[in-house]
């Protein structure tokens, strides 16, 4: 699995505030890939300044097998990622290339909910020759990326660009498939107004 290298930014960047992400593996998605790609995205995340703790809510096993936190309603930093094979039924809009999917409400309204589809993510990982770990990574903390800067937010660069060719996704995670400074910027100040009342 290709690994996330941390660049001086990230070393002097504080994180300011915690979300949570609550996973629900529809997919079955083996719990050693799922670890690694929640591991991936929380260091992405982390360089935008922003700690990640994920509750396992998967939905095959029983309730009381689940995380506590996983029966608790929803708070202001708290997010739904769920991992599917199909998104495309959520969205008669969504292109069938699509890896992922964030409910970003129209109007301004805050988002909780995205969805990352296992299939798709395995087959750009054969076609770009990366594990399949590091595209759910990926997708994870872009879909997380909308849910924290809003709909309109992919760039031409970085974690946010909205097509990953396949030398992006075997080198570019040393260099490029980040936040950029100004979109760190405002998922901190978006998870901080999360915090207000």
């Amino acid at each position: 699995m290709l690994t996330f290298a941390h660049s001086p930014a990230a070393t002097n960047a504080k994180l300011c505030s915690t979300i949570t992400v609550r996973m629900r593996n529809y997919a079955q998605v083996p719990s050693l890939s799922l670890a690694r790609a929640e591991t991936l995205a929380s260091g992405i995340l982390r360089e935008a300044g922003v700690q990640v703790v994920w509750l396992d809510c998967n939905v095959g096993v029983t309730t009381e097998e689940r995380q506590s936190g996983c029966a608790q309603p929803l708070g202001s930093t708290d997010f739904v990622l769920s991992l599917t094979n199909n998104i495309q039924a959520l969205s008669p809009k969504l292109p069938e290339t699509a890896v992922g999917l964030a409910m970003v409400p129209s109007g301004g309204d805050q988002g909780y909910m995205a969805y990352v589809s296992y299939d798709r993510a395995s087959k750009v990982a054969r076609k770009g020759a990366v594990a399949v770990e590091t595209v759910l990574g990926l997708a994870a903390a872009h879909e997380l990326g909308h849910l924290l800067l809003g709909e309109s937010a992919h760039s031409p660069s970085g974690i946010m660009k909205i097509f990953w060719s396949a030398d992006a996704l075997r080198f570019g995670l040393r260099w490029n498939m980040r936040f950029t400074p100004l979109q760190s910027e405002r998922i901190r100040s978006n998870v901080m107004a999360r915090l207000r009342p």
